[in-house]
């Protein structure tokens, strides 16, 4: 009989390199909990089993249907014996994006025949060891993706790691062996009853991936864009990575909604008086862009500026909220102004509001405006209001709002924060965007209010609120280790381009582990990773907790709709 040459495919972190080395039952991959991969496009290994040699490669590549296919063919075509089965290496449900990345994918393999040689490993699964769960999660994933999954067969196991370099987690290392050697066996046997005397070669794949072309590169290219007086019927208008633009004139009538997002070299906005009927204006990511006059428009709802002067205008509901970074805002002489929203401008330290029928201020967040604000009447001249203006100050709650993909251990973060099982773990779903709620009381010096939210909210970081972002490693096996953490930050930062933005302009990273708990019960083993488990939770949950009641000061970020999204809620 000859080589089973084995493919394992998957995401970055979901765990092909660890199934490699369980594998092979040594330690030759690299398993790295990072989402970094410095290393070569793949790594191999060959082992025997029962007398049959294996070689087993790692694809090291990120979910695009353009790049795993050329890998993918040259990895395969570099095997001159062809391959005995692919190993698609899941350890979650998978986002919507994904599942439509993979329907594609599906369409050429379906082409190609390679279907009836692929095997979905099912890494990370806790339960591995009951016929019955895996059942029920395989019917999910059939419901889910039936046309990705649906006739493929699937195998699930867990390889929690071993690699944990503190002394204290002798116990836990020995668990986690005796699971690898399970899920080991596991998968051997199955790959001896599946892997048929045939194999797969390809033979014109290069042609099935040059199909598609980037176009419409053209407005990489743009300085100037004028002519929007031509366009006398626009009325909504985005203007998005333009890295060359320096100039926008807005003379259009119609215009009533206008964003300009990642124009790094935009000076000038032009023309806002020949836009009338102009509501919402927002300004993101726009760093050459600091001042702005709407002094023309009559009712402006969403704004991200330095400084705005919207004085001597007819503006009767003003609100600066998604403008965290504004420092001065003129808004007086105008008696129209009923509503003014300065609740997350953390830095203003200048506002004018006199002469306006203004009844009310919250400035809860606004610390700089508490110091110019003077109970005996004398006004300051940084903080200027109407004499019966009533200054609102809440009490502060700290509401936590936790975001992910599926399957990053949003909900067993929650459980672990709150110190509960309130949260449904393994929670089933494309895209879940069900809200659920859980307030706990965290005493430390002082009483604190907690309100930790769980939901699928994918566009966080492009509403300015990076600077209330922590990012949460979980599965971080080496979480105690300060080096191994200080090592995965560094990686970070050397990411991509918008991953590096990202992580530089968050407020910190922090790493946890929080292993499974909920775990059916079938042997002692079970029983002692449960308890394993517990305790590694509570350490995470002492670590996210310090470090909360250090970094949750008293400025929020608040969504200008946050009260009327939150009616709808509870509504339904």
């Amino acid at each position: 009989m000859g080589i089973k040459n084995l493919l394992i495919v998957g995401c970055t972190t979901c765990g092909k390199s660890t199934l490699a080395n369980v594998l092979c039952g040594k330690r030759t991959f690299d398993e790295n909990e990072s989402t970094i991969r410095n290393s070569r496009d793949f790594q191999e290994e060959k082992f025997f089993w029962k007398g049959i040699e294996y070689h087993v490669v790692d694809i090291r590549v990120v979910l695009d249907e353009k790049k795993i296919l050329y890998k993918i063919g040259r990895v395969i075509c570099s095997m001159p014996e062809g391959i005995r089965q692919v190993l698609f290496v899941v350890d979650q449900r998978l986002t919507a994006e994904e599942s439509e990345k993979l329907k594609k994918i599906d369409d050429f393999i379906l082409k190609i025949g390679i279907k009836e040689f692929t095997t979905i490993v099912r890494t990370k699964f806790e339960n591995f060891k009951i016929v019955e769960k895996c059942k029920d999660d395989k019917d999910d994933f059939c419901q889910l993706n039936d046309k990705i999954f649906e006739h493929t067969r699937i195998i699930h196991v867990d390889n929690p790691p071993t690699h944990i370099l503190k002394n204290d987690d002798d116990e836990t290392i020995e668990n986690n062996e005796r699971k690898r050697i399970r899920s080991r066996n596991k998968l051997l046997n199955h790959l001896e009853n599946v892997c048929s005397e045939r194999y797969f070669k390809l033979k014109n794949w290069d042609k099935l991936v040059k199909s598609k072309h980037l176009k419409n590169l053209n407005r990489f290219n743009i300085e100037n864009i004028d002519n929007l007086f031509e366009y006398n019927k626009l009325t909504r208008l985005s203007v998005s990575d333009y890295p060359k633009l320096t100039t926008l004139d807005c003379s259009t009538n119609g215009l009533t909604n206008l964003k300009i997002s990642g124009c790094s070299r935009l000076k000038d906005i032009t023309n806002l008086s020949k836009a009338p009927k102009l509501v919402s204006l927002s300004l993101i990511y726009c760093p050459n862009r600091t001042k702005l006059d709407c002094s023309s428009t009559e009712k402006l709802i969403e704004l991200t500026v330095i400084e705005l002067n919207c004085s001597n205008t007819s503006i009767n509901i003003l609100s600066v909220n998604l403008c965290p970074d504004i420092q001065r805002l003129n808004c007086s002489n105008n008696d129209k102004l009923i509503n003014l929203d300065i609740s997350n401008c953390k830095k203003l330290v200048f506002l004018d509001c006199s002469n306006s029928n203004l009844t009310s201020l919250d400035i809860s967040n606004c610390k700089s405006l508490f110091g110019e604000y003077e109970q005996n009447g004398i006004k300051s001249k940084d903080f200027k209001y109407p004499p019966n203006l009533k200054i609102i100050r809440k009490i502060i709650a700290k509401n936590l709002i936790i975001v992910g993909r599926t399957g990053g251990g949003k909900s067993t973060l929650s459980n672990v924060l709150t110190g509960t099982t309130e949260f449904e773990e393994n929670t089933i779903g494309v895209g879940d965007t069900k809200l659920s709620t859980k307030k706990v009381l965290y005493k430390r010096k002082k009483q604190k209010y907690l309100t930790c939210l769980k939901g699928s909210i994918f566009n966080i970081f492009e509403i300015g609120i990076l600077e209330y972002v922590t990012i949460v490693r979980t599965k971080f096996s080496n979480f105690k280790n300060k080096n191994e953490c200080d090592a995965d930050k560094k990686q970070l930062h050397n990411e991509n381009e918008n991953i590096a933005k990202i992580v530089k302009s968050c407020r910190d990273v922090v790493y946890v582990d929080n292993p499974p708990t909920n775990i059916h019960i079938i042997d002692d083993d079970d029983l002692e990773t449960i308890n394993t488990n517990k305790k590694i939770r509570e350490r995470s949950r002492k670590i996210i907790l310090e470090y909360l009641d250090k970094e949750c000061q008293m400025e929020c970020f608040r969504l200008k709709t946050w009260d009327q999204i939150r009616n709808r809620l509870y509504r339904k």
